[in-house]
């Protein structure tokens, strides 16, 4: 797990902070760190003559596989078997097609209100499990006249975690989330339960 430190040098070396606020220390350390970075560039060893070329002629053009194939492939080897995985495969689908219309009508959605105090922001996203952690969905609306950005997201009950993303790129978890637990990346998200009180 990353140390407050290692987050601070990790942020100066992607130009997320200004250098010009690092510690002697800090200075230090990114100088160093640049000083391999450049180590490695100048250790780069060519590709050997003709690789690329190899490479293609290794690579032989896929075989195109007819509609009549593709069909002969689903069915099974011992013709005997056909029928009942056939009447079995149909079973499933009308039991999916089912479950499909009685699940549709019932699904309720409630409005969860979001917000964070990010005055200097110039985006701010709500990224989570409920939009498959994928930027660029939901923007807040900010900030207003106190720096507060905000979004309204209608989810269906369940529990859900997610966090900020500022400017595209600083990931911040939401101070006031009634939980929080450790994402996997040295960070934590927020926790949400989400309940129709309706219901």
């Amino acid at each position: 797990m990353k140390t407050k430190d290692q987050d601070r040098i990790q942020a100066l070396l992607d130009g997320e902070v200004a250098e010009n606020t690092a510690t002697p220390a800090e200075q230090s350390t990114v100088a160093r760190y640049r000083a391999a970075l450049a180590r490695l560039e100048q250790a780069r060893v060519p590709a050997p003559d003709g690789l690329a070329e190899n490479i293609l002629a290794a690579l032989r053009a896929p075989t195109r596989a007819t509609f009549l194939d593709y069909l002969q492939g689903l069915l099974p080897q011992r013709s005997q078997w056909a029928l009942p995985a056939l009447a079995g495969a149909l079973a499933m689908l009308v039991i999916l097609l089912g479950l499909g219309r009685l699940a549709a009508p019932g699904l309720q959605t409630v409005p969860v209100h979001f917000q964070i105090h990010a005055p200097g922001a110039q985006q701010v996203e709500l990224v989570g499990n409920f939009n498959n952690w994928t930027p660029g969905m939901i923007r807040l609306l900010g900030p207003d006249a106190s720096g507060h950005w905000t979004a309204e997201v209608s989810l269906p009950e369940g529990r859900y975690e997610y966090q900020f993303l500022v400017n595209g790129k600083v990931w911040v978890t939401d101070p006031a989330a009634p939980a929080h637990r450790p994402d996997g990346f040295g960070r934590e998200n927020a926790v949400i339960d989400v309940l129709n009180d309706r219901s």
